[in-house]
This record gives C-alpha cells, structure tokens and sequence, in this order.
C-alpha cells in the first residue's frame, strides 16, 4: 500500500522503486539532512536541489 500512496504524491519525474535495508554503512553515501519531520517529498526537494537523481528516507 505504500508503494500506491507514494506514486500518487511523487513530483513529476521521480518513482518509487521500493524500500531497501542497509546494514552498517550507508546504501546512499552523498549529502543528507536530519529532520524529525521528514517526508519523501521534502527528500525529494532536497536531493533535486542537489542534483541527485535518487533519494531516500530513512526510518
């Protein structure tokens, strides 16, 4: 169910390719923000404005 209310809410461009569990190190290694409030929206804008073309919340 997750994956359905995550496409609908989305920006334009970017997709849902599932959840993913790291162990130890990092799956995404580049630049991140710590928020207690953080949505994949807001981790989207953040990572677009970086440049980046992939990104992740981690919960």
């Amino acid at each position: 169910h997750l994956e359905r209310a995550l496409t609908k809410t989305l920006p334009s461009g970017w997709s849902y390719i599932g959840c993913k569990v790291d162990v130890g190190n990092r799956i995404l290694v580049a630049a991140s923000q710590v928020s207690t409030t953080n949505t994949p929206q807001m981790c989207i804008s953040f990572c677009s404005s970086k440049g980046y073309t992939m990104a992740g919340v981690e919960f």
